[in-house]
């Protein structure tokens, strides 16, 4: 995964980064809202299904609701004043989903067809006239 998007990879260890700076900061920077923690999240989803793969965006989804679980978790114990809200909770799992399918089906959308994909048997399968061996019925 490294090897093969540096870049991205570099872009999502930053993004992680300022996401534990916003998350568990003593700088005052909690986040309030539910719809600031889906735009927060959005990246997340994004950058895990372009990093593993559209073909693995499942697998990518589960992840980004397990590092959504664990920063929520994560908050309670670092910040036990704050205490555990759900409704962030949901409304992280919620920008990591809408994120990463996003990205996944604009993948899907504006991938080219594969050579073999989709592609008819024989050049007489297109042809118009009538297939050897078929009769052809009277007029």
């Amino acid at each position: 995964m490294l090897r093969r998007h540096p870049v991205l990879s570099a872009v999502a260890v930053m993004y992680g980064g300022a996401l534990c700076i916003v998350s568990f900061g003593e700088v005052g920077l909690f986040v309030e809202g539910a719809a600031v923690c889906v735009l927060i999240f959005l990246p997340l989803g994004a950058l895990l299904v372009l990093l593993l793969g559209q073909w693995r965006w499942r697998l990518a989804l589960a992840l980004g609701i397990v590092v959504c679980t664990w920063i929520e978790l994560g908050r309670v114990v670092w910040h036990p004043e704050r205490g555990f809200d759900g409704m962030m909770l949901l409304a992280n799992i919620a920008g990591t989903l809408i994120g990463g399918i996003a990205v996944a089906l604009a993948l899907r959308v504006g991938e080219r067809p594969r050579a073999g994909r989709n592609r008819p048997l024989s050049p007489l399968s297109q042809s118009p006239l009538p297939r050897l061996g078929k009769e052809i019925p009277p007029d």
